[in-house]
């Protein structure tokens, strides 16, 4: 009708504007404002400027000096180094894709994250530390996710997310970091052991189309998982190189690479850390130093658990405040999922589900390429006049087979046995060790091809299993979707069995947006603060009251009335925290604390921090000091 109105967007690709009721001429136009005049006038200014410099020595100066930086730069792209880099980088992009198209892999737990990534940021904006509680789960009641599900996956997210990126382009961007460090970390670990460039590199691709990380992020989207798998490489490069050459710096950089393995993921920390400490120990046993290079890397895997112990220690000793009997239960059923040793070997590739017996939908399979240039690359160790190659490779084997033989039906006596193990629930995810373990078996063999057979096994490796590195689809959806008020509203969950649900919970209360509820006189309740570990009220109570906060209870939140601190407790039946008003007005705050064995596990990592800090700095003065003539 003639009047300008304000677009609004209403989802990612659409803008709506309002309109009244009854009859009206609606005309949608574009305008591209006054800033594209302006700017056509001040590049037909630069470029004046610019071709009036041009006329001046300094600029036939400044030009030469250019051409060689240039110079000496294309040399150094040219170099072996700077191709492998870039293969490297080019292997890795084709291999993780799916992570830069700016929409979320469809795999089994995918939404289990975003809403993950929106409460760890509400966490740490809220000044959480180390993160323990996720507010607006449970129905808004809040759970204590962070003490129990690893930090890794999101905290690392978090500085793309408050750069400004979508949820999902947040958590896969930072998956593909992970990832691409994890190549590196493989290429490394190649050039350690002797193998050339092209090898190292073709190492690198073993790994990043290795079948099982496929699975991870492709099938099952089990990015915390996956997490795991791609700082593996880095843990144990960093363990490895302190003990090469024994040094406080180096101990302290392959313990904080250690402690990634832990704040990724529970189960793959199970697996993970004892393939670390056998390699530890054979590749110590394989130097001429033995005692320097065992202290080195056994200080490098002590530290790393220390760094980490503000996570880990908390959650194995207060499983028992949340659901974990559901775990329990699962218990049961994990010889389900045990798989037959002829899948390793074969099995249809898919996106379905594990299940008993042979009938699983996806695949559980080593990969056929992978498991041949791996035993040639045993074999080439074999007959190697040096004892340290024969030593390094038996023990990668070891460590394959040792997977492998784990998540078959044939470990069944030792899963029964070890309840430890049961906590993993399905036997396959120990293939971890194998799709760590084999490509770097795989180096050797690369090393020993000439250059054209060595192409040919590489394009065979990577053709074999592109197909594999594209997921059935991917999830669309609003980040508003996933706000924390929406997260409360919805009853969104991040779990499967909702096993972090605090245990006194029998029935969970719906959302509701008042903070105290009275189980008797009616009150009259202001909320002054609500954050996420911390809620403050003013009440007015007529008469004495029983009331509970709409949160649940868990072993560390504390009601003060008044600058009082008072005994709480969880009501029947909620789970919610519940304490007892005198007649009159109260300001009341609830704040969650941490209990003893929390500070004692953040005291850890942080002495653990300081003293490997001190260390350093101990070492660099002593060598910096003029030294005696002794």
């Amino acid at each position: 009708d003639g009047v300008v109105t304000p677009v609004m967007r209403v989802t990612p690709g659409f803008a709506a504007v309002p309109v009244a009721a009854g009859t009206h001429q609606v005309s949608v136009g574009y305008q591209p404002g006054s800033l594209k005049p302006a700017l056509i006038g001040v590049g037909l200014l630069l470029f004046a400027l610019f071709a009036a410099a041009l006329r001046r020595p300094t600029t036939l100066a400044l030009e030469a000096r250019a051409s060689a930086s240039l110079a000496v730069a294309g040399t150094t792209i040219s170099s072996e180094r700077a191709r492998a880099a870039f293969a490297v980088g080019l292997l890795a992009l084709l291999a993780l894709r799916p992570l830069f198209r700016g929409r979320l892999i469809d795999g089994h737990d995918a939404l289990e994250y975003p809403p993950r990534l929106v409460e760890m940021a509400r966490v740490i904006q809220d000044g959480q530390l180390p993160p323990l509680w996720a507010p607006d789960l449970g129905n808004g009641h809040g759970q204590p996710l962070f003490e129990f599900a690893p930090p890794l996956p999101y905290a690392a997210a978090l500085g793309l997310h408050a750069a400004g990126l979508r949820i999902a382009d947040s958590l896969q961007l930072t998956l593909a970091l992970l990832f691409a460090a994890g190549a590196v970390a493989v290429y490394r670990l190649g050039r350690r052991s002797g193998a050339s460039r092209s090898a190292s590199m073709a190492g690198a691709a073993a790994w990043l189309f290795g079948p099982y990380l496929a699975l991870d992020l492709y099938v099952r989207a089990a990015f915390a998982e996956a997490a795991a798998l791609a700082v593996a490489p880095l843990a144990l490069l960093g363990v490895l190189r302190a003990i090469d050459r024994p040094s406080v710096a180096r101990a302290a950089a392959g313990a904080a690479a250690v402690a990634l393995v832990p704040l990724a993921h529970n189960g793959a920390a199970l697996l993970i850390l004892p393939a670390l400490a056998l390699m530890a120990v054979a590749w110590s046993t394989a130097t001429r130093r033995l005692l320097p290079a065992l202290c080195a890397g056994g200080t490098t895997l002590v530290a790393g658990l220390g760094l980490s112990a503000f996570f880990w220690l908390p959650a194995l000793a207060e499983k028992d405040f949340v659901k974990t009997d559901l775990l329990r239960q699962d218990f049961l059923r994990w010889s389900e999922h045990a798989i037959s040793p002829l899948q390793l070997l074969w099995s249809k590739w898919g996106f379905g589900y594990s299940v008993a017996e042979t009938h699983d939908g996806m695949s559980f399979a080593l990969g056929l390429v992978l498991v041949v240039l791996a035993a040639i690359g045993l074999r080439a160790s074999s007959t190697s006049t040096d004892p340290a190659k024969r030593r390094e490779a038996a023990t990668l084997a070891a460590i394959a087979l040792g997977g492998a033989w784990l998540a078959t039906d044939w470990s069944a006596p030792l899963w029964s046995r070890v309840e430890t193990l049961q906590y993993l629930a399905y036997p396959w995810r120990a293939l971890l060790l194998p799709a760590l373990a084999l490509p770097l078996l795989a180096v050797r063999a690369f090393d020993g091809f000439a250059g054209s057979m060595r192409m040919a096994m590489l394009g065979a490796l990577v053709v074999s299993n592109l197909a594999h590195t594209e997921p059935k689809g991917y999830v669309t959806f609003d980040d508003e979707y996933y706000a924390p008020r929406s997260i409360a509203e919805k009853g969104i969950n991040t779990t499967t069995r909702e096993e972090y649900e605090p245990r006194w919970v029998e029935v969970r209360p719906s959302y509701t947006r008042q903070g105290l509820v009275s189980r008797g006189a009616a009150i009259e309740v202001s909320e002054v603060w609500n954050g996420a570990a911390r809620r403050e009220f003013r009440v007015r109570v007529p008469s004495a009251v029983d009331v509970e906060a709409s949160t649940f209870f868990y072993p560390g939140w504390n009601v003060v009335v008044d600058e009082r601190t008072i005994a709480a407790r969880p009501a029947p039946v909620t789970g919610l925290i519940g304490f007892e008003l005198s007649p009159g007005e109260h300001a009341i705050r609830l704040g969650l604390e941490p209990t003893p064995l929390r500070r004692a596990a953040t005291m850890i990592s942080l002495a653990t921090l300081g003293l490997l800090v001190v260390a350093i700095g101990a070492a660099r003065a002593m060598r910096r000091a003029p030294s005696s003539p002794r």
